[in-house]
């Protein structure tokens, strides 16, 4: 691994060398420092634009393909730069050599500065690979940047015709009308932000330009492996006032609550939402030339889950914050989506994590406005081997990368810092092998079980049937998968403020429920989700259950009673618009768990294809995989409405605990079959294939693979000897 010491000792070298040619050259210092400032400009573009191109171009299977197209895209640059100056007459390519040598240096010092030592992970010969391109990509930049200054007046002309092209043509004043928007809620009266749609007649989206911009990162450009500071950069010029919608199929824009916008003349239609308690407000209007509208829309809540001491959360958001000047405009687009609390999630591969970069973690780096919460955390460690883990509330990214693949170490770190970590994706890709072989240290506090709109309960009701104290939360992953923010939530119970710590326990206790659109509310004897019920002897309890929800968006037809991961009680009479409940009494022999869940369909949403969906996340061949793809139905299907209670664990005394029950010995029996299987992936031979930089999307090389194995191996002896003693 290389040290920043030993970068910063090339960059010196690199920079001495660079003075000794300009000496031995006769070339004047400053003048060679100018061709390397058009040569930094220049490689900065060079490396970002192949660095998109040949990554556009990457099929999945291929994990190589993307260095070695850029590769040849870096060579083949200079040799185009050379032939252009051999045929103009120019023989000064030492001096441009020379520009692109204090160039290099310029760059290397940036890596030493932005790496921050081990972060970045690089081993020798990668570095040697980055250097050696980095060298060839300025050394062409210098070329081209030396050759243009012989042509300024046409260099000036080609930038300016896209210019004048893109100049738009100004309408006059009285062949337009003007909007004035303002959205209020309706109980108290005051200006509030909303998502809101505007529409002509054809069903084209008007963005004005007064609207929110915002802005995201996913790492799409893999410009941040070599390029770290590249992450903040994107941050701030990446941000967009159009907002895509993939439940509407339209074009929406967030507004603090007042918009000015010069329309066409026409009719124009306007919806304006504001998450999932507020019933969404409708309009139409018809704009006639030189004339001012005013329009006033009222957002009505259905319910208000605060004033019960609910706050609704994402716990997936790859929205960047690399700076605090960002927060108001971050807690606005929150507020607009009716969110309470935004975990903003900074993540990236095993060589590099400054992908969605935040400016702090931790409590200091809280920002509260009114009933809304900003926090950093992270997603990672996250592996096609061992799942995508979340760690919300440390005090600052926990990062090992040479014990890339031993998550248990960084949860541990986490637990020490009061922090939570959990397994986004419903428990899949990778993590079902990760519960099995950590699951049983309590290191684990949640599974994400609703994430882009579609519930799967299966994995995090094994842990359950095994005695495994984990939470139900719910994430969008905004905007690595389509969606927007806050559209899958989970709400906490607090029994005070909202505050991040209080929310945080409320986390770690289970204290959730999770949802796209209906409210649930759970009673066992008075006992709520994430709490514990004790029974002395077996006996009766009593169950009290209601789903609502907003009749305009949701059609739920059945609130279910779970019981140890069974249904043993279906719903389907509302008792009133909006709402179904029931009070049972039950019968309960020993201890198990038990949980409510609501079942049906979004109204007029765009249709989905599961298939696809899960195909995304299911990236290595497993058995499970294959059996979860074939029972999802071909095609696509109506978007599910979907709500969760987290577990109320009924502990009755002298009956056998949850893992020794039948359904517990069966449960360890699968999970013992996947440590089976995750020892198999740890074999030479199959380590080959899957650990190849940069893989399957994580960074995981070889030589990282080979370096935690071992540990590994043991921890899988650990968890068999666990579940197979548990049970007996």
């Amino acid at each position: 691994m290389v040290s920043p010491l030993s970068l910063c000792i090339l960059a010196a070298t690199l920079l001495i060398v660079a003075i000794l040619v300009a000496w031995i050259r006769g070339t004047k210092l400053p003048v060679a420092l100018a061709d390397g400032g058009v040569a930094v400009g220049g490689a900065s573009l060079f490396l970002t634009a192949s660095a998109m191109l040949f990554a556009a171009a990457q099929p999945l299977e291929a994990s190589e393909f993307w260095r070695e197209a850029g590769s040849l895209a870096l060579v083949a640059s200079p040799l185009g730069a050379t032939l252009a100056l051999r045929s103009r007459g120019r023989r000064s390519i030492l001096r441009a050599l020379l520009a692109s040598t204090i160039a290099l240096t310029c760059v290397l010092l940036w890596l030493t500065f932005n790496l921050r030592g081990p972060r970045g992970g690089w081993s020798p010969s990668n570095a040697v690979l980055v250097l050696t391109a980095g060298s060839i990509a300025v050394a062409s930049a210098a070329c081209l940047g030396w050759w243009s200054k012989r042509s300024p007046i046409s260099i000036s002309l080609l930038l300016l015709i896209p210019a004048l092209g893109c100049t738009p043509s100004s309408p006059s004043q009285d062949q337009v009308g003007t909007l004035e928007l303002t959205i209020r809620d309706k109980t108290t009266g005051e200006v509030t932000a909303a998502r809101v749609e505007l529409l002509d007649e054809g069903g084209g989206a008007v963005i004005p330009d007064d609207a929110l911009t915002v802005f995201s990162d996913c790492g799409n450009v893999p410009v941040h492996m070599w390029l770290p500071g590249f992450a903040s950069l994107q941050a701030m010029w990446n941000g967009d006032r159009a907002v895509p919608n993939p439940y509407t199929g339209t074009t929406q824009f967030y507004a603090d609550g007042l918009i000015r916008v010069q329309l066409a003349p026409g009719r124009y239609s306007i919806r304006a939402t504001k998450g999932l308690e507020y019933r969404q407000a409708h309009g139409t209007i018809l704009v006639e030339p030189g004339q001012l509208k005013r329009i006033d829309l009222a957002l009505e809540r259905w319910i208000d889950l605060v004033q019960e001491g609910w706050y609704g959360a994402d716990d997936h958001l790859h929205i960047p914050r690399p700076h605090p000047r960002f927060d108001p405009r971050l807690a606005t687009w929150m507020e607009a989506e009716g969110l309470h609390v935004a975990n903003l999630l900074q993540m990236g591969l095993a060589r590099d994590v400054h992908i969605t970069p935040q400016h702090g973690f931790g409590m200091s780096s809280v920002f509260k406005r009114g009933s809304t919460l900003i926090l950093s955390g992270q997603e990672s460690p996250r592996t096609h081997i061992l799942g995508h883990a979340i760690v919300l509330g440390a005090g600052q990214f926990l990062d090992l990368p040479s014990e890339y693949l031993l998550y248990d170490r960084i949860w541990e770190l986490a637990h020490q810092q009061e922090a939570v970590n959990g397994y986004g994706h419903w428990g899949l890709g990778g993590a079902e092998e990760g519960l099995a072989l950590w699951g049983h240290e309590a290191l684990l506090d949640f599974i994400e079980v609703l994430n882009l709109g579609f519930p799967f309960y299966d994995r995090w009701y094994e842990a359950l049937d095994l005695g495994l104290r984990i939470g139900p939360t719910a994430g969008t992953d905004y905007p690595c998968l389509p969606g927007l923010p806050g559209r899958d939530r989970f709400y906490a119970k607090l029994d005070g403020p909202l505050e991040a710590q209080t929310w945080l326990e409320s986390v770690r206790r289970g204290r959730t429920f999770v949802t796209n659109g209906p409210a649930l509310d759970l009673a066992v004897d008075d006992v709520q989700p994430g709490e514990d019920l004790w029974l002395a002897e077996p006996g009766k309890v009593t169950i009290r259950g209601r789903v609502r929800f907003d009749t305009d968006r949701d059609a739920v037809d059945a609130l279910e009673l779970v019981h140890g991961g069974a249904v043993v009680l279906r719903v389907d009479t509302p008792t009133s618009p909006g709402e179904i409940g029931f009070e049972t009494i039950l019968d309960i022999d020993q201890t198990t768990w038990l949980a409510l869940r609501a079942t049906g369909a979004k109204l007029g949403e765009t249709e989905i294809d599961l298939r696809s969906l899960f195909s995304a996340m299911l990236v290595l061949d497993r058995r499970s995989n294959e059996e979860l793809l074939r029972s999802l139905p071909e095609g696509s299907v109506p978007r599910p409405s979907a709500a969760h209670t987290g577990a109320v664990l009924v502990t009755v005394e002298g009956t056998p605990w949850l893992a020794e029950q039948p359904r517990g010995r069966e449960v360890a029996e699968i999970w013992l079959a996947r440590l089976d299987e995750l020892e198999n992936r740890l074999d030479e031979d199959q380590m080959v294939r899957w650990a190849r930089f940069p893989g399957r999307g994580d960074g995981i090389d070889l030589r990282t693979a080979r370096a935690n194995r071992s540990t590994l191996l043991q921890a899988i002896e650990a968890a068999r000897r666990h579940y197979a003693t548990s049970g007996h």
